[in-house]
């Protein structure tokens, strides 16, 4: 599995770096690696659908747990149906 620091996808996706931290801090994404900073796939995946909720769809901040809790609903029971 593909693993990534996260000063590299602040700067390869242009995220703001402190959007990064409250999606850490507020655990919307749990890092592969908290004290080494490393995101994995599916990290990075999460963090940049988070940004486009809240940037391209200009979803406010406290929908975003639901919204994440949601999807991780729907992809378990697909998993749990295949």
């Amino acid at each position: 599995m593909s693993r990534y620091e996260i000063h590299e996808i602040i700067k390869l996706y242009q995220l703001d770096e402190n959007f990064v931290r409250v999606c850490i801090d507020n655990q919307w994404i749990i890092p592969a690696d908290v004290e080494g900073g490393v995101l994995d796939q599916e990290d990075l995946s999460r963090l940049l659908l988070i940004n486009d909720l809240r940037f391209s769809m200009d979803i406010n901040e406290e929908a975003i747990p639901v919204i994440m809790q949601l999807l991780d609903q729907i992809y378990w029971l697909k998993k749990q149906l295949s």
